[in-house]
């Protein structure tokens, strides 16, 4: 990838970012096929586990909230390096853990440590050229659907080889390398004074700032919508391939891989179309793949359930998706470039809460999940769709007010 940065000495800026990307996959898609192991070692059923998920979520969720606002204060190396020390004390926690209720709670440090992992959209703001910046989102992107794709079949292998262990010694090697990376590549900053009570006075007033500003709302919603297709397929998918259609577990990871591969592909057609077309257009583009595969989802479900019918069109919903997600996401991160990091968390907050409510509306709607899948795909897409449509009119509307 030719990209330019603000300064050569910041090119390792990519790898820090890539190894970000990586190491967000561990604390849930590659621990899947260890939650029979889990419930063995802690006495609980394998459904039980996913309890251990809902604890992680917390903490990330609370954890990002503060870090952004506090990133744009401080700095991102000070958010990061604690971040990351959080994390590997979280893991220490749940590898000594010997009851579900001391598992439980080190789940949820990890979580809150791995809260810095927002500040990955700040850190490409911060460092990268503006022409550059949704081209690296679009790298994040696709590099993050191989890590998921590829993460059934590196989770069985640490399984195998290290029990459920396995993906937590994984992460904490990779986050030691992070910590290192972090110290090297960005200069020490000096410790300023800020009082708590002037922290959360200060960090309410920037989400006041930012969620009341409409375009910037309607862009990561628009995001959001592209994302929850995603999440949602991902969500379900065990509930579609290995109980409905009796698939084995190795056909599954290769069915996610093939997955993965339409984030490539859509990775390469958006940095090309990225160069020729407005951020507007490759949004509307990208909201009409999605709506075409929902469609044609809709259609192949009708004849006969099979692995294809359910798998070539989230490849082609794949395709739109990464059209969609680095576009909006670049707008509304340019809306408060002073503000990247509590832009980045509002933004992260907008995309995660969506996609969960998403994933649970599905799991529990009381239709075969492949035909909740597809009728929502169709609904994220008249949304996407409005929300864009709102944000431009909105954007419009403000261009005679200063930018904050």
């Amino acid at each position: 990838m030719n990209v330019k940065l603000k300064s050569p000495s910041k090119a390792s800026a990519l790898f820090l970012l890539s190894v970000m990307v990586v190491l967000g996959v561990f604390p849930l898609d590659v621990l899947l096929p260890s939650y029979p192991a889990l419930a063995d070692a802690f006495g609980m059923k394998v459904n039980e586990v996913t309890f251990f998920v809902a604890t992680f979520a917390v903490g990330f969720s609370l954890s990002q909230i503060v870090v952004g606002p506090l990133s744009d204060k401080y700095g991102r190396p000070v958010m990061l390096k604690l971040g990351l020390v959080v994390s590997l004390l979280g893991i220490t926690g749940c590898l000594l853990s010997s009851t579900q209720v001391q598992f439980a709670l080190a789940r949820v440090v990890q979580g809150v440590g791995c809260g810095c992992f927002v500040l990955a959209q700040a850190i490409v703001q911060d460092v990268f050229t503006a022409e550059d910046r949704q081209r690296i989102r679009i790298y994040m992107l696709s590099l993050s659907g191989l890590c998921i794709s590829f993460s059934p079949l590196f989770g069985t292998y640490l399984q195998y080889a290290l029990n459920w262990q396995g993906s937590f010694y994984v992460f904490a090697g990779l986050a030691v390398i992070l910590l290192g990376q972090t110290l090297w590549f960005f200069p020490k900053l000096q410790d300023q004074s800020l009082t708590s009570r002037s922290q959360k006075l200060e960090i309410l007033k920037r989400y006041a700032d930012i969620f009341s500003f409409k375009p910037f709302v309607y862009s990561w919603m628009t995001s959001a919508m592209a994302f929850s297709c995603h999440f949602g397929f991902i969500a379900i998918s065990p509930i579609i391939f290995l109980e409905t259609l009796r698939v084995s577990s190795l056909t599954y990871s290769w069915v996610l891989l093939a997955y993965g591969g339409a984030y490539v592909v859509g990775g390469l057609l958006a940095t090309r179309l990225s160069k020729t077309l407005t951020i507007d257009t490759q949004i509307k583009l990208g909201l009409a793949i999605s709506g075409l595969s929902g469609l044609i989802m809709v259609g192949l479900i009708q004849f006969q359930l099979s692995i294809a019918t359910v798998a070539i069109p989230m490849i082609i919903c794949t395709v739109g998706t990464t059209l969609v997600r680095p576009a909006a996401a670049s707008r509304a991160m340019e809306m408060f470039s002073e503000k990247a990091g509590a832009s980045s968390a509002a933004g992260g907050t907008l995309m995660f809460v969506t996609a969960g409510v998403v994933s649970v509306l599905l799991a529990v709607a009381p239709f075969p999940p492949q035909e909740s899948l597809a009728a929502f795909i169709l609904i994220a897409t008249v949304l996407g769709y409005g929300f864009n449509k709102w944000g431009v009119a909105e954007g419009a509307a403000l261009e005679s007010v200063p930018a904050k």
